[in-house]
């Protein structure tokens, strides 16, 4: 998976706007939704920054680390 100046993946930067349609997307095809940026955040600690609970859960339900 391709990854940003900051480490990030696609799916961190579905988490950090918001986008439960392109989160669910990435999912679908397998994304790692516990890959790491350069900081140790995975797409679920983005959103608990960001406070978006649909994504989160939606994150919880696939399998992704607390």
């Amino acid at each position: 998976m391709k990854k940003n100046n900051n480490g990030q993946t696609v799916l961190h930067k579905a988490a950090c706007y918001n986008s439960k349609e392109t989160a669910e997307l990435l999912i679908s095809h397998g994304i790692n939704i516990n890959e790491k940026n350069n900081y140790g955040e995975t797409a679920l600690h983005i959103t608990a920054e960001n406070n978006s609970k649909e994504i989160a859960e939606l994150l919880i339900s696939h399998g992704a680390q607390i």
